[in-house]
């Protein structure tokens, strides 16, 4: 008996081992990629340059029946099913008012002077799909929530600062610095599992190509996430991004990174110019960002695809905070 248990602990002694061999790879292989794309030049990232930067991008499409594109790559995020949406609560004074306030067409005048700038328009339309999210409180109507709650709370999100727990320090210059971009809000679940959301604040036009700053910022929250204390049973740290934009425009960016670099599933460019469209489109973003968290995120296998001359050939040091 004392020999078959000595054999376990010794097998899940190297299993340990191997798992973090693997993770510490995947770091370094995350630092490769964060200091290619933060020394190329421009503000966007071509189709044409991904590859080089070890990049995949592929659409994010919610189709009508509730399933995302055929793509291979693994699901971390399972939005909120339109026929189980809950909406806001009928009788709640606050919700209510707020609904009626946002009903309202010159709320969704770009044209307002308080709108002049572009970096004025995409904090707007952050500060609204904000209040939806974390301040309306929802028709519940099921009997694991006892009281009204917010989107946030439902869906098992909890509000963090960005300091420490999303970006390390040493990430503050290329992150902090610009008056044509911030991070906006950021969210990690309360859930036993690694995955993270934040909203980047854009004053910029909206372009399919991705920023370099999306790029970046998702670098970042993987490498500071991983580097930590939080999440060491988790080689993968899947993100999320609201990115909002001039014009009052929005994507939602899903990222996790394997032997392929960094895959990042990107949605078209969602406007809001009227208060017909914007409404809906606001629910649409809403369904992402209560998205069920799901995903293998402790896969030994991760890098299995990625040649052994990078596991042992790697000159890579990582990102030393």
């Amino acid at each position: 008996m004392a020999n078959l248990i000595r054999f376990f602990l010794d097998r899940r002694q190297g299993e340990d081992e191997d798992f973090a061999q693997v993770r510490q790879t995947v770091i370094q292989r995350i630092n490769e990629t964060y200091d290619l794309v933060e020394d190329r030049d421009g503000m966007h990232i071509q189709s044409d340059s991904l590859e080089g930067l070890q990049i995949k991008c592929e659409d994010l499409n919610l189709h009508p029946d509730e399933s995302l594109d055929g793509s291979p790559q693994p699901v971390f995020f399972k939005p909120w099913p339109l026929a189980s949406f809950p909406r806001p609560h009928p009788t709640d004074e606050y919700t209510s008012k707020q609904v009626e306030i946002y009903k309202a067409k010159k709320y969704w005048d770009i044209d307002s002077p308080l709108l002049a700038y572009q970096i004025s328009q995409a904090n707007y339309l952050s500060s609204i799909i904000g209040i939806f999210f974390e301040g309306l409180l929802r028709d519940v109507g099921r009997p694991q929530y006892k009281y009204p709650q917010c989107l946030e709370t439902m869906a098992s999100w909890i509000h963090k600062d960005f300091t420490y727990n999303i970006f390390a320090d040493d990430f503050d210059p290329p992150l902090w610095t610009s008056v044509d971009w911030y991070p906006g809000e950021a969210w990690k679940s309360t859930k036993n599992v690694p995955h993270i959301m934040f909203t980047l604040i854009l004053g910029y036009e909206p372009t399919e190509d991705l920023f370099q700053v999306e790029v970046l910022s998702i670098l970042a929250a993987m490498i500071t996430r991983l580097e930590g204390d939080e999440d060491l049973a988790h080689n993968t740290i899947p993100i999320m991004v609201i990115s909002i934009m001039a014009g009052m425009k929005a994507r939602v960016l899903q990222a996790h990174y394997n032997y392929q670099g960094l895959v990042i599933r990107k949605s078209q460019m969602i406007s809001f110019p009227t208060v017909d469209e914007a409404l809906p489109n606001i629910d649409l973003f809403l369904r992402f960002m209560a998205s069920e968290c799901v995903g293998d995120t402790k896969n030994p296998d991760i890098l299995m695809k990625v040649s052994s001359r990078l596991f042992e050939n790697s000159n890579m040091n990582g990102r030393t905070y």
